[in-house]
């Protein structure tokens, strides 16, 4: 079990223990859009960063869409389910940016796009995990079952259900022992594995690259072409971004939107993500200049109070955190 340093209300508590050696759960604002038809996997593959030919029937993968400058329009998981036949996850407040840009470049008559809004997504994490959503996708009650390839995080699955069939989901799901977490500890979940959110550590202002899109596999650099590639493919073969999201570690509370200065009181970044961790305290995620370093340690500043926070790699792990 996940040793606890800091208080977690009961419920939480039990979920953050449960990833450890059991199974949590979260409910995920996503929305899905769905892909169908001969040329489905073409006109993705003109709009998104990765290779989603390379998937096979009930694969996952990670991807973002870009605009010809190269800049986020939003990140989402995209599965297959079909030969012709796929389904986008986009966060809820990105979505209607990418509906819009797929109203734009999608031509109907070679992909049927549909959007899925009756659905309601879970996130399944934990040991058991896998276990536990081949259970309930037996049952027939999901409409989509999604692996997350979240490193860090162990095994996690996204579970999309209809409206009329969330009760019996929920049910199915505190039948197999999952237990329940708040919105706020899967913040914690997602910060300790360095897993960005739109809207929060990312924004239309980010490239993919500084958000580490590149790391968590969202990117194909070997593929054909897509909105924005121009950029993606000069940064990585000829130069680099001039920021990157890393981990925060800290003995204060790390506030969101809190400037970091160095040694030099010049400002090298900003706090995107801040949580108190029951393993590892107060950790977060930052937009950090690239000259600072890794072990580095930075100044961090909000309403004129200031701390100090150490620069990590992600995901956060212990050892770093308790460097």
């Amino acid at each position: 079990m996940r040793s606890l340093r800091t208080e977690l209300s009961e419920s939480d508590a039990r979920a953050y223990a449960a990833i450890g050696t059991g199974v949590a759960w979260f409910d995920v604002p996503l929305r899905w859009t769905r892909f169908q038809g001969a040329k489905s996997a073409e006109v993705l593959n003109g709009l998104v960063t990765n290779d989603v030919a390379t998937l096979r029937v009930k694969d996952t993968l990670l991807a973002a869409a870009l605009t010809p400058k190269g800049k986020l329009v939003c990140d989402m998981f995209i599965a297959r389910i079909g030969d012709d036949d796929f389904v986008t996850g986009v966060i809820e407040p990105a979505h209607d940016a990418w509906r819009s840009l797929v109203r734009k470049y999608v031509n109907p008559r070679l992909s049927t796009v549909t959007d899925q809004a009756d659905l309601i997504t879970f996130a399944v994490l934990g040991v058991g995990a896998l276990d536990v959503a081949h259970g309930i996708e037996a049952h027939g009650d999901l409409r989509y079952v999604a692996r997350i390839p979240m490193e860090g995080a162990g095994p996690a699955v996204l579970l999309a259900a209809t409206a009329e069939s969330v009760d019996v989901v929920r049910r199915r799901l505190h039948d197999a022992r999952a237990q329940e977490g708040s919105p706020s500890l899967f913040d914690v979940v997602r910060v300790e594995a360095g897993w960005p959110l739109f809207g929060v550590d990312m924004d239309e202002n980010t490239l993919p690259q500084e958000a580490n899109l590149d790391a968590l596999g969202a990117i194909s650099f070997t593929k054909g072409c897509y909105t924005g590639q121009e950029t993606v493919a000069r940064i990585h073969f000829r130069g680099h971004v001039n920021r990157h999201l890393r981990g925060l570690v800290s003995t204060s509370p790390l506030t969101r939107g809190a400037t970091l200065l160095d040694a030099s009181e010049k400002t090298v970044g900003d706090v995107r993500s801040a949580v108190l961790s029951p393993r590892l305290g107060y950790i977060g995620l930052g937009m950090v200049r690239r000259e600072v370093g890794i072990g580095d340690v930075v100044r961090v500043v909000s309403d004129g109070v200031g701390s100090e926070a150490r620069v990590c790699a992600l995901p956060i792990i212990e050892t770093e955190a308790s460097a």
